[in-house]
């Protein structure tokens, strides 16, 4: 949970249209009421990404039997299906 009354700093981020478009629809999938509050969900999520592979670990995602491994964290698309 996000902790109010710790300091916070302003960034600018730089979207096109349909990074916009996508940061939206995936805060409404999550139910989050800002696009804020994903970017800072996502980026909590790829910084621990990252450190797990730096140990060592190998980032994969299985879905009914098929695996996709992500040997470089830095994908700019990931197709919605294969």
């Amino acid at each position: 949970m996000r902790n109010w009354t710790a300091r916070t700093t302003r960034v600018s981020l730089d979207l096109t249209p349909d990074e916009k478009a996508e940061a939206k629809s995936t805060a409404k999938i999550l139910g989050l009421k800002t696009v804020a509050r994903y970017m800072r969900r996502a980026s909590r999520f790829y910084a621990m990404l990252v450190r797990l592979q730096q140990e060592g670990y190998l980032i994969q995602a299985i879905k009914k039997g098929s695996l996709k491994q992500f040997s470089n964290l830095d994908v700019p698309n990931i197709p919605e299906d294969d």
